[in-house]
């Protein structure tokens, strides 16, 4: 009796050996795809618009910094009262450019007998 006790004992572990090797394929090949998978999304996340050509927009996962500087209370531009500086023109230049614009570039009327 004991012998059919251990017959019938080790075909249920050969049953379940069998099983588990099964499984242990199933998960190998599953464990295979999520590495890939893993391996593409970190290569798409270390992509961004500073080491490739894609635009600024299309960053994700990036800090934004908020600005320590605070609201000032004047305009934008020259303040009143500011001197301001400019270009000064020359009596005497070195030398002069001429700048000949021969056609017009949205209609193209020729404008080559047309003085400036």
């Amino acid at each position: 009796m004991s012998e059919l006790i251990l017959r019938n004992r080790i075909k249920e572990l050969e049953t379940e050996v069998s099983d588990l090797k099964s499984l242990v394929m199933v998960l190998v090949a599953e464990n295979a795809d999520l590495k890939r998978e893993i391996k593409l999304l970190r290569d798409g996340l270390s992509l961004n618009s500073k080491n490739s050509s894609k635009p600024p927009s299309s960053d994700v996962f990036v800090k934004q910094t908020n600005s320590l500087r605070e609201k000032s209370t004047k305009k934008v531009g020259g303040q009143l009262g500011h001197e301001g500086t400019t270009l000064k023109m020359f009596d005497n230049p070195d030398f002069v450019e001429i700048h000949q614009v021969l056609k017009c570039v949205y209609c193209e009327t020729d404008l080559s007998n047309i003085e400036v």
